[in-house]
C-alpha cells in the first residue's frame, strides 16, 4: 500500500509538472520520481521510468534531442541501452568501407589501363600514356569528390564553432555557398565525362532496362527524405534546428541517404557501363559512408548516453534492427507531406534530363 501511494504521488507531481509547462518544476518533480522508484513494487518501477524516460529532453544550443527511455542526465542513474545493436561495429565497418571505395576509386582505372596496355601488347609507356589521356578523367573525378568531401564534411565538423560565432542562419548560408556551387561542378563534370574510359557492358538495348533503372533512381530519392521534413530551415529562412528521426525510413536504417546513393549509383553505373561512373560512385560512396562514421561519432559525442540508446535501436545496415527486434515498420509513418516534393523532385529531373544533358554538352568541361 506505502509503495502505491509512492507510486500515485510520483505521478501527480508530474503531470502537475507537465501541464504547468515549469521546466524547472519538471526536473524537479523528474527526481523525486526517480528517487522514490526504489521504494515501488518492479511492476510500478518500470511504469515510472519509462514515463520519466518518455518525458525527458536534451537541449544543446537551441537544438533538441527527444530521448525515448530514462538516461543519465535528469536520473543520475546508469539505464543500460533498451536495443540490440552494437553500433561500435558498425562504426568500424563504415570507416573500412569508406577507406576500401576510397581504395577502389583510384584502383578502377590503374587496372582497367592495365588492361588495356596488355591487350594491346605494348610498353610501360603505353600504360602512362593511357593514364595521362583515356583515363585522365577518372583520376579528375575522384579528386573532385574528395575536394567536396572536405568541403561538405569539413564545414559540418565546423559547424558547432562556426555556429557559435555566426548563428544557425549565417552558418547554413555559407554551407550553401560553399557546397552548392561544388556539387553543381561535379555532377557538370560527372554528366561530361561519364562515357569515358572502357567500356564493360552494354545493356541499354534490353527490354525492361530502361524502367528498371528508373524505378530504382526513384526510390533511391525516397531514401534522402529528413533533408526535406524542414524546407524552411534548409534555406535559412526559419533558424535551423537539429533533429534526430526514428521513424518511416530511420526505423529501416539511421542513414538513409548512404543506402538511397548506393541505390543511385547501381542504376547509373548498369545504364552506361563505362569505368567513369564505377569511379563516381566509388568515390560518391566513400563520402557517404565516412560520413556515417562521422556523424555518428559527433552526434555521440554532442549528445552521449542518449544518442547511444537511440543507435542500438536502429541500424546503419538496412533492415538490421527490424531483423533483430528493435524496430517495427510502421506503414502509416511513411505518409508525409515532403514525399509529395520527393515525386516532383524526381519527376522533374527525369524530365530535365535532356536539357541538362544538352546544356552541359555545350559546357566542354
Amino acid at each position: 500500500m506505502q509503495s502505491r501511494d509512492c507510486g500515485m504521488a510520483a505521478f501527480a507531481g508530474y503531470y502537475w509538472s507537465a501541464a504547468s509547462g515549469s521546466r524547472t518544476c519538471l526536473r524537479r518533480h523528474v527526481k523525486v520520481c526517480e528517487r522514490l522508484v526504489a521504494c515501488a513494487p518492479r511492476v510500478a518501477r518500470r511504469s515510472i521510468s519509462d514515463t520519466v524516460g518518455k518525458a525527458s529532453r536534451r537541449t544543446h544550443g537551441g537544438t533538441r534531442f527527444v530521448v525515448p527511455r530514462a538516461t543519465t542526465s535528469e536520473a543520475g542513474t546508469d539505464v543500460p541501452p533498451s536495443g540490440s545493436g552494437d553500433y561500435m561495429a558498425e562504426r568500424r565497418l563504415a570507416l573500412g568501407a569508406a577507406i576500401a571505395c576510397e581504395i577502389l576509386g583510384f584502383g578502377i582505372p590503374l587496372l582497367a589501363a592495365i588492361a588495356d596496355a596488355s591487350a594491346s601488347g605494348q610498353d610501360g609507356n603505353t600504360l602512362m600514356h593511357l593514364l595521362q589521356t583515356k583515363y585522365s578523367t577518372h583520376f579528375a573525378m575522384m579528386l573532385l569528390l574528395n575536394g567536396f568531401a572536405v568541403i561538405h564534411s569539413g564545414l559540418a565538423a565546423l559547424r558547432p564553432r562556426v555556429a557559435q560565432l555566426v548563428g544557425e542562419r549565417i552558418y547554413r548560408v555559407i554551407f550553401a555557398l560553399c557546397s552548392l556551387p561544388a556539387a553543381g561542378y561535379v555532377i557538370a563534370f560527372y554528366i561530361a565525362h561519364r562515357y569515358d574510359g572502357m567500356q564493360l557492358w552494354t545493356i541499354q538495348g534490353v527490354p525492361g532496362v530502361h524502367d528498371a533503372v528508373y524505378v530504382l533512381t526513384f526510390v533511391s530519392f525516397l531514401f534522402l527524405y529528413p533533408a526535406t521534413f524542414n524546407l524552411l530551415e534548409v534555406a535559412a529562412v526559419q533558424k535551423p534546428g537539429f533533429r534526430i528521426y526514428e521513424t518511416g525510413i530511420t526505423r529501416i536504417t539511421r542513414h538513409p541517404q548512404l543506402w538511397g546513393q548506393l541505390m543511385w549509383c547501381v542504376a547509373h553505373c548498369a545504364w552506361t557501363g563505362t569505368t567513369l561512373p564505377l569511379v563516381a560512385s566509388a568515390g560518391l560512396l566513400a563520402h557517404h559512408f565516412l560520413g556515417a562514421w562521422h556523424g555518428d561519432v559527433r552526434l555521440q559525442n554532442t549528445y552521449k548516453q542518449a544518442w547511444e540508446q537511440y543507435a542500438v535501436r536502429t541500424s546503419l545496415l538496412p533492415f538490421a534492427a527490424v531483423v533483430r527486434g528493435d524496430q517495427t515498420i510502421q506503414w502509416r509513418e511513411f505518409v508525409r507531406p515532403a514525399y509529395i516534393g520527393v515525386i516532383a523532385f524526381t519527376l522533374g529531373a527525369y524530365a530535365a534530363h535532356p536539357a541538362m544533358l544538352r546544356l552541359i554538352g555545350e559546357l566542354h568541361l
